[in-house]
């Protein structure tokens, strides 16, 4: 019996640089035979090359970029994932208005770093800045 892979979906606006790096950069780094990795925008083209910037970063990072191409969400995407990683919230937003149940899937990166590091940073900028509301 063959278990079924882990499916993580990457998530950012036109799949060219954010979501493209996760994607390479969760696939180094996880057992391609227990996880599936795919990246995907809101606003996405349809196979387009990776950014150039992005792709020299993931070149500088060891990785190649040459064979990626882009991919428009969609349904299907967002239902076969078990995790979905978003660059923003407002991807986060865009990812729940075409598929509300996929609420509990869904993690922003700010989230992974947790809570007290994003408080202490928080407080840092108000500190340094006056008058910049709470969150």
């Amino acid at each position: 019996m063959v278990d079924r892979r882990f499916a993580i979906l990457a998530v950012c606006t036109a799949n060219i640089c954010r979501s493209p790096l996760m994607e390479i950069l969760l696939k180094a780094q996880l057992d391609s035979s227990r996880f599936e990795v795919a990246s995907a925008g809101v606003r996405g083209w349809d196979r387009r090359p990776m950014d150039s910037m992005a792709a020299m970063e993931a070149m500088r990072l060891g990785h190649e970029a040459d064979s990626f191409r882009s991919h428009p969400i969609d349904s299907y995407l967002v239902d076969s994932a078990d995790l979905i990683l978003t660059a923003t919230r407002a991807h986060r937003s865009d990812v729940l208005s075409m598929t509300p149940q996929a609420l509990r899937r869904q993690l922003h990166p700010r989230r992974v770093r947790g809570p007290d590091r994003a408080r202490r940073r928080c407080r840092s900028h108000r500190a340094r800045r006056p008058g910049c509301p709470a969150p």
